[in-house]
């Protein structure tokens, strides 16, 4: 027998536990550049094919979206003040700084109901009329035909225009009961037609050309070419829910800081009617600018012939005091010194005579509190302290000297007062009927002849680089999701223990299975006999 007491005694070893076992989750791999290649090539048809569908996607958007065209004109804003009188023109660029600024007014004046609303009395702009597209794809169809006459109907739809289709409104009555609401018409034949109400119901029946009333609705249609059966969409909105469409397509900025030009734009979908309605806008605000420093003129010119008589009178009581005096007390004459006086006094009188009358035309525009009744009121009470010197060096004259100093100042102060407004007058009289505005076109509306949105190459590029980032997290997901081993070295690295062998995966075997699985009785085969030379 052969004794195994003396030999080496085997330990029993298990294998070595990992210190943590690893899950399958992709986001704990650590994939190299080789490996994200790896996974590109192996899913580059889906890959491509999320990129082909969000191509294509982009571009049948760009091939529906109405196609939005930009008109646009320039306005200068001249920077004066003409229409007033010259010191309180002079006083004005001084005081009122950025609260008076001309561009910042003209651009609320240019964007306001009264300018807007006149043009959407004139153009119509409340009243709505297009035929009906079948939703989503119709209005392009229609967009792209480019045939003669009207387009035959796809597939039946006689009821909807699929291209060369025209309506003209001329006007729409509605009670308020139908105000904003859709209004359905139906052509017929030899350019009859019928109205119904959003309910159905028939409310009229007119022939193109003549006024057709009924149902409490009146309107008037001087054009319409269509097949018999078409549907048009006719609707009347209120005039401030056109003036507010219209200020939402319209854009008015100065164009470089301090330049007075103000660049004015308009978006929509028909180029020509764009530059019709921008160039009513400029129209209708230059001829209201005009009528508004008219209108400044005018009250100017009320005011001034209101004080003229009252001047009138001083002038004339002036100069019969000053006479009288002469005749009583003889040939009087003025020293050199007293003379000096006089044209001060004269002077310093005409100022604060002409700043008060100012003053008083501000007063009916403005408050007390107003910069520029505060800054006239400062050069009053600067102009009467310096009088009130002058009173001192008079005081300290002849009696005879300051009566006659004090009358001749009388007529002199009143000459020269009523000779300057009557001569504003005249002027004012010459402006009134010359008058023009503080603003010109410079530029006309002129619409671009490629629509501005959608960019259809940049909506192609985005389309596809929004399919690539998909594309790309799709495959990435996918390949997290997969409980797939692809590495034997994972198998050690994870579970800690030794792979001997391992065999490929086997297309050829996967294709065996699914025959096998699709006829269960029949026998299966070896790959080796089916396919000697796979890998696997």
């Amino acid at each position: 027998m052969v004794d195994l007491s003396d030999a080496p005694a085997f330990e029993r070893t298990t294998p070595p536990v990992p210190a943590q076992r690893a899950s399958f989750d992709a986001l704990d791999e650590e994939i190299d550049l080789g490996e994200y290649l790896a996974i590109l090539l192996e899913y580059k048809w889906f890959l491509l094919a999320v990129i082909l569908i969000a191509g294509l996607g982009g571009g049948l958007y760009a091939f529906l979206a109405t196609p939005i065209y930009k008109a646009d004109a320039l306005l200068q804003v001249e920077q004066n003040f003409g229409g007033g009188l010259t010191a309180l023109a002079a006083l004005k660029p001084m005081l009122e700084g950025d609260e008076a600024d001309p561009v910042t007014t003209e651009l609320e004046l240019l964007q306001s109901r009264m300018v807007l609303g006149q043009v959407v009395d004139r153009l119509k702009l409340d009243l709505y009329a297009e035929p009906m597209y079948v939703p989503l794809i119709g209005a392009a169809i229609a967009r792209h035909y480019t045939g003669e006459g009207v387009s035959l109907p796809w597939l039946g739809a006689e009821t909807y225009a699929w291209g060369g289709e025209e309506i003209t409104l001329d006007a729409l009555d509605t009670p308020p009961a139908l105000l904003g609401e859709d209004l359905t018409l139906v052509a017929g034949e030899a350019g009859r037609f019928t109205l119904f109400d959003p309910d159905e119901q028939r409310l009229l029946e007119g022939q193109v050309g003549e006024r057709a009333t009924g149902g409490g609705v009146s309107l008037f249609i001087s054009r319409l070419k269509a097949r018999p059966g078409t549907h048009f969409i006719l609707r009347r909105d209120s005039r401030i829910t056109a003036i507010d469409e219209l200020l939402e397509q319209l854009s008015a900025q100065e164009r470089t800081r301090g330049s007075s030009i103000i660049e004015i734009s308009l978006l929509g979908p028909q180029p020509a009617q764009l530059t019709q309605i921008l160039d009513e806008i400029l129209q209708t605000y230059v001829r209201q600018n005009v009528e508004r420093r008219s209108a400044q003129s005018e009250n100017t010119l009320a005011f001034l012939e209101t004080q003229l008589p009252l001047l009138k009178d001083q002038l004339d009581t002036a100069e019969a005091a000053y006479n009288t005096y002469r005749l009583q007390e003889g040939s009087v004459d003025l020293t050199s010194e007293t003379q000096s006086v006089l044209k001060s006094i004269v002077e310093f009188d005409a100022e604060i005579l002409k700043l008060q009358q100012e003053r008083d035309d501000l007063r009916q525009r403005y408050t007390s509190a107003h910069p520029l009744l505060k800054a006239l009121d400062a050069k009053l009470g600067r102009l009467r302290t310096g009088r009130e010197k002058l009173d001192a060096q008079v005081s300290k004259l002849p009696i005879t000297q300051q009566h006659i100093l004090g009358l001749a100042r009388d007529v002199e102060v009143n000459t020269r007062l009523y000779a300057g407004l009557l001569t504003t007058a005249q002027e004012l009289r010459v402006a009134r009927a010359g008058t023009v505005g503080n603003v010109r076109i410079v530029d006309v509306a002129v619409a671009l002849d490629e629509p501005v949105k959608p960019r259809k190459a940049l909506v192609l590029a985005v389309a596809l680089l929004l399919g690539l980032v998909v594309g790309l997290g799709l495959v990435f997901l996918r390949r997290q999701l997969q409980v797939t081993v692809d590495d034997p070295d994972q198998i050690e690295h994870r579970l800690g223990l030794p792979v001997y062998a391992s065999i490929p995966h086997s297309k050829r075997e996967v294709a065996i299975a699914r025959v096998l699985k699709r006829h269960r009785g029949d026998e299966g085969q070896l790959l080796a006999i089916v396919d000697p030379e796979d890998d696997a």
